[in-house]
């Protein structure tokens, strides 16, 4: 038993070459704080980690007995100090890094919780098919006169609803894999683009995006035959004489009086310059 000053340190170890490593059958620190079957596993300036009975810790050169800081290789105050203030600044440097990351990470699970609500409330939400035609371009809304029975004319015939000459391909090259039934209505001389059958089944296999619409068929001939053109739609056909609001992200690829097509869901009312309200939508690439 050895006394330093008012500290009793009771201790009892055995200093051992395995592998490297610094062996204690018992230490105990200037507290009081007992550890058994120590292995000491890094030694620094500042102080040692170890691994002992009950787990592992890492002591201060300071709260060990003189003896052991001895067989360790000895204390130096000022060492101790820069080596301390060197990992400070490590440790500070570690603590900006995982703050970044933990800010990105927190901004990557808001924008994707953002973007699931967005996804789910397109997904809960009214959809239409909406044919126009552009009457003013804006930077964050198009104003766009909807294909109804006043702003259309009736142009239609049993020949045609102005589909395009890749429609008319399409429909030789997939004639013979037509559905039976449709496919003996055509036999018959039935028309395939002014048809119910017909216009289900392009709906079905050639429309998966709005714009698809404009590669078989004239977004005019589509606007001025809306009667007619319904069975195109994946969605409901949107029909209102009085203009409405396209909001979008950044101005349309259009300018005024060109023909457009969209999929669409209701937004919030749209208050004009001029004091009126009209009806607003957004735009969705589809489900």
């Amino acid at each position: 038993m050895k006394t330093i000053g008012k500290i009793v340190f009771c201790f009892i170890f055995s200093l051992e070459a395995l592998s490297g490593n610094v062996k204690f059958e018992t230490l105990t620190t200037t507290d009081g704080t007992t550890y058994k079957s120590v292995t000491v596993r890094e030694v620094t300036p500042a102080g040692i980690r170890v691994f002992h009975s009950s787990g592992a810790a890492a002591i201060p050169f300071e709260d060990l007995p003189k003896e052991v800081q001895k067989q360790l290789g000895g204390f130096d105050s000022e060492k101790a100090k820069k080596y301390r203030k060197e990992q400070a600044e490590i440790q500070k440097k570690t603590n900006r890094v995982h703050a970044a990351q933990n800010r990105q990470l927190s901004k990557a699970k808001e924008e994707k919780k953002v973007k699931a609500a967005a996804e789910e409330k397109i997904k809960n939400a009214k959809k239409y098919w909406l044919i126009g035609k552009v009457q003013r371009i804006q930077t964050l809304g198009t104003q766009v006169l909807p294909a109804s029975e006043k702003n259309g004319e009736w142009i239609a015939s049993r020949y045609g609803i102005g589909e395009t000459e890749l429609a008319v391909r399409r429909l030789k090259s997939e004639r013979n894999k037509l559905p039976g039934k449709l496919s003996s209505y055509l036999d018959k001389n039935g028309t395939f683009f002014g048809s119910v059958m017909g216009q289900k089944y392009i709906a079905q296999n050639w429309i998966k995006s709005p714009d698809d619409y404009e590669k078989y068929f004239s977004l005019e001939a589509l606007f001025n035959n809306f009667q007619v053109v319904g069975s195109l739609g994946k969605y409901p056909l949107f029909n209102q004489e009085a203009p409405v609001i396209i909001h979008t992200d950044k101005a349309l690829d259009a300018v005024d009086g060109e023909y457009v097509s969209f999929w669409v869901i209701p937004g919030e009312a749209h208050r004009t310059p001029d004091g009126r309200t009209l009806k607003a939508f957004s735009l969705f690439k589809g489900d």
